[in-house]
């Protein structure tokens, strides 16, 4: 498992209920399988948006202030509308993994690296901070969850264009179907930069917080089965196995009841 310990599972009394939720409502404040996955709207910067923006001219000061003050505003209205949802379901949440801190690295060998809870679970939270690693490169990394036996899975995957794409892998068709996909506004993709994930699903829906800003909610109602919650790199398309690494901190897992 990894080389690490499991810890014991802990029922969430009312002191391990009210520091989640008390996270969520903290973090909200400051802000108001073998096929390899599609980077999130191109994040090899070929096509993406910020390339695009390039290709059409520079963007004035005024331009960057207004899309600024509305992604703020999107993001109060996302966290006022979600919120309440999140506490929800982290009232009942058990710990039955971490905290547990490692890096993964890159490596040329064609597989994914992951580092996995070694669980078993369909409605689950995690919570975990991930390093940008070094050098000018585009970077990309995410989770996979409710991994069955035939390899069907959802993964996550966030670049360093502030990006974000959620798809269905259909094992046996060896194919993506994309579940949700958007901007992260907030997102810091600064060397040694650092940002911090919330991501909570339950039956047919997931809710991904970053920074304190939850994005758009996506349905996962096209695998149900239960699996393992899994830190992931090298498995995007177009992404350079370059022997960075990825430093992550206090990843996490809860299992909803």
């Amino acid at each position: 498992m990894n080389g690490i310990t499991r810890q014991g599972a802990k029922r969430f009394g009312v002191f391990h209920w009210a520091a989640i939720v008390f996270t969520l409502l903290l973090l909200a404040s400051s802000s108001m399988a073998s096929s390899a996955m599609p980077l999130p709207d191109d994040a090899d910067g070929v096509n993406g948006p910020a390339a695009q923006a390039t290709k059409r001219g520079t963007v004035s000061p005024q331009d960057k202030t207004a899309t600024a003050r509305a992604n703020a505003s999107a993001g109060r209205y996302r966290n006022q509308v979600f919120i309440p949802t999140a506490v929800a379901m982290a009232q009942d949440a058990e710990v039955i993994f971490g905290p547990e801190s490692g890096e993964l690295e890159s490596v040329e060998d064609g597989r994914l690296e992951s580092f996995c809870a070694e669980v078993d679970l369909t409605n689950f939270i995690v919570t975990f901070r991930m390093y940008n690693p070094s050098g000018n490169a585009v970077w990309v990394y995410g989770l996979s969850f409710r991994t069955d036996e035939e390899g069907n899975a959802y993964r996550l995957a966030v670049a360093s264009t502030n990006r974000w794409l959620l798809a269905y892998l259909d094992a046996a068709a060896s194919s993506f179907n994309d579940a949700g996909t958007g901007s992260i506004p907030n997102m810091d993709v600064k060397k040694n930069g650092f940002n911090d994930f919330i991501i909570m699903v339950q039956d047919e829906m997931s809710l991904i917080s970053v920074n304190g800003e939850y994005l758009t909610p996506s349905l996962v109602d096209r695998q149900l089965n239960s699996g393992d919650v899994c830190l992931i790199i090298d498995n995007f398309l177009d992404y350079e196995r370059d022997g960075r690494t990825y430093e992550f901190e206090n990843f996490t897992v809860y299992e909803i009841p």
